[in-house]
């Protein structure tokens, strides 16, 4: 079976890559083949998101902004590759921000 495995990418390596890669030679011993798909979270910027952000909103809440980014970066993530993904973000955290960001569209 081939395996994505995403995570988040912030330039460092501490105990959550060292259990994310342990997973890794597990399912490969068991003879999948394995992938970890990493999304650089180290740029702060609004490129990734649907429409239009203004300094001025950015600035007001720059956290807000790099989060909602870095959701688009997932949602575009192209993982047809793989016959099974693992996601090392909640989904339930994805789905409200979604319904966030479409209040904020409307608005």
């Amino acid at each position: 079976m081939r395996i994505g495995i995403v995570k988040p990418d912030y330039k460092i390596t501490g105990g959550f890559e060292v259990v994310v890669n342990r997973m890794k030679q597990e399912l490969e011993l068991s003879g999948h083949r394995v992938e970890i798909v990493y999304v650089d979270e180290t740029i702060s910027t609004t490129n990734e998101i649907p429409c239009s952000i203004d300094g001025n909103m950015f600035n007001q809440n720059p956290d807000f902004f790099k989060y909602i980014n870095s959701y688009w970066k997932y949602m575009k993530l192209d993982l047809n590759k793989f016959d099974a993904v693992i996601s090392t973000q909640p989904l339930h955290l994805l789905s409200i921000i979604q319904s966030i960001l479409l209040c904020f569209i409307i608005i």
